[in-house]
């Protein structure tokens, strides 16, 4: 009883050990890419919206997966959008390496947490913002000279 004791003991040390070598947020070259259709996110209808704000955001995948990401490239057909909750508030494609996005709040809505997605169309993927931001109107976040540069993971159960 003692030996069978001691030998689970030891499987459950080996499989704790093999586990701590996995980076839950460092996807691999396989995972990277995917085989997602580019989402129809559209951008609000302006009149809906009584409050706004921008933010100049770059995506660089290649800083946050130097190996896995290393022949990226951003692409005319790549797309940002923000989400207040489930709600697209903002949608845009690049422009000389950024992205110039105008958030709009939805009127009435409770939620100030304002997420980002990415969808590359080089990797046919959908990576989301590890961090949010809070919604102020009127406010403007990053520049063309210091940008936002959120860390992108990819979207997991797409």
């Amino acid at each position: 009883m003692k030996k069978l004791f001691v030998n689970i003991l030891c499987l459950a040390a080996l499989l704790l050990v093999a586990s701590c070598d996995k980076k839950p947020d460092s996807p691999t070259p396989e995972n990277l890419s995917g085989n997602v259709s580019a989402p129809t996110w559209t951008n609000p209808t302006e009149y809906d919206y009584s409050s706004s704000m921008t933010s100049v955001i770059k995506v660089d995948l290649q800083s946050n997966y130097p190996e896995s990401a290393k022949d990226w490239v951003l692409s005319p057909d790549d797309r940002l959008a923000a989400f207040m909750g489930d709600e697209c508030c903002g949608v845009i494609e690049p422009t000389d390496g950024l992205f110039f996005l105008y958030i709009t709040e939805p009127e009435g809505t409770t939620e100030t947490q304002v997420s980002l997605r990415y969808y590359s169309a080089y990797f046919k993927n959908l990576f989301e913002a590890k961090n949010v931001f809070v919604f102020q109107n009127d406010s403007h976040q990053g520049s063309v000279t210091t940008p936002l540069t959120p860390t992108f993971i990819v979207v997991k159960n797409q």
